[in-house]
């Protein structure tokens, strides 16, 4: 009896310094990386850019069709930036809302929109970039810009791009990029108008001579 019970408390001490030197092992990782994150702190530059805009507007044939509909209106569109750069990275949030109130209210409408940017230079010739963003507009208005035709009835259009690319300094003139465009886009169920998705990849050359690199 005496032999188990000496186990077993020699089994708990085992434990208890177990768990000491993971909480050890915590703190120290926990300090590193407070000390880290100060740095980069120290050393980003943060910016917070709110605005808003007002404005009116009047159109004699809102929808382009052969019976004339005449609105006059007006829009509010407020939009908020968040962005965070150092010397070899740069971030940006940014969000806003387009609102249209009209005289003839079927053409009421609100746009959701928020973008994220990021840029990270890995090397003195070398930059990643990443764009990112999704949407919701109204097709009722919208998507004549798009396609050229309206929806009969209004629904969301939602929209989710992302956009990496690649750029390669070669020389003070040249530049070698390499991106990808891709989007997802989603009518929610409308009858006239198809959801699709659309993928490229594109490689580009980038030449400019001056008298600063001749």
């Amino acid at each position: 009896m005496k032999i188990m019970e000496l186990e077993k408390t020699t089994s708990r001490q085992h434990k208890v310094l177990n768990k000491q030197k993971v909480l050890r092992k915590q703190l120290a990782l926990s300090a590193v990386l407070m000390v880290v994150n100060s740095t980069v702190v120290m050393s980003a530059e943060w910016a917070f850019e709110p605005s808003v805009t007002m404005g009116a507007t009047h159109n004699d044939n809102f929808r382009l069709t052969t019976v004339e509909e005449s609105v006059s209106g007006m829009t509010l569109h407020p939009k908020i930036r968040l962005s965070k750069r150092t010397d070899v990275s740069e971030i940006t949030l940014s969000g806003h809302t387009l609102s249209s109130r009209y005289d003839d209210s079927r053409f009421d409408s609100d746009e959701i929109m928020l973008d994220f940017g990021s840029s990270f230079t890995s090397t003195e010739r070398s930059t990643v970039k990443v764009n990112a963003g999704i949407s919701r507009t109204p097709t009722l208005t919208t998507e004549e810009d798009d396609s050229g035709r309206f929806d009969e009835v209004d629904r969301d259009k939602d929209l989710i791009s992302f956009n990496p690319s690649w750029e390669y300094q070669l020389s003070t003139s040249s530049l070698l990029q390499v991106s990808y465009s891709g989007q997802d886009v989603d009518y929610n169920g409308s009858t006239s108008l198809n959801d699709y998705q659309n993928h490229q990849v594109v490689g580009s050359y980038f030449f400019r001579q001056n008298e600063k690199n001749q």
